[in-house]
């Protein structure tokens, strides 16, 4: 049976700045971090490992930026270098959509999310922070729940088309 994504009670789409997506971020950021101090000479017990995930979850929890987030650390007491730097940067700017995506797909599978609209289908969409947006439907990426929707591109060129990709629960069909 498939799930009407917007009935109440569903569990929601993992996004990017969720407490459980960003948990499982850390956790998967945390053997990096731990090579990297072994690499200057610190080799923490098993004991301090929930401190050094606390930290860095506080850390890296609203920026993505390695530079800034090594900075952070630094304030609370670490002495950070460069290649912490680009770990953090590197983590931050993949590891992150990474994990976002790996739990995505959990939950299509737990949540048995099927695209409700086939290929060819009008519908309108939200764009942004409010505005609409309406095209058709040109492909169902079923890993990651989202539509490919063409919309028209005014005062381009007659015949343009922008490609978007919205979520399922995001779309509604044109009759």
């Amino acid at each position: 049976m498939q799930l009407n994504l917007l009935n109440v009670g569903h569990t929601p789409r993992p996004k990017i700045n969720d407490k459980k997506v960003h948990t499982k971020f850390v956790e998967a950021l945390l053997p990096k971090v731990l090579r990297w101090l072994k690499s200057q000479g610190d080799n923490p017990p098993d004991s301090e490992i929930d401190h050094i995930k606390s930290e860095l979850f506080n850390a890296t929890q609203y920026d993505y930026d390695g530079h800034r987030i090594a900075m952070r650390l630094n304030v609370i007491g670490w002495e950070t270098d460069l290649e912490l730097s680009e770990i953090l940067d590197s983590a931050s700017n993949f590891l992150r959509f990474e994990t976002r995506d790996k739990l995505i797909e959990e939950w299509i599978v737990q949540q048995v999310v099927l695209p409700e609209y086939s290929v060819g289908t009008r519908v309108s969409f939200q764009v942004g922070l409010g505005a609409s947006s309406e095209g058709v439907i040109t492909a169902i990426n079923e890993k990651r729940a989202t539509y490919s929707i063409e919309t028209p591109i005014d005062n381009v060129k007659p015949g343009a088309q922008k490609l978007h990709h919205v979520e399922y629960e995001k779309c509604k069909k044109i009759e």
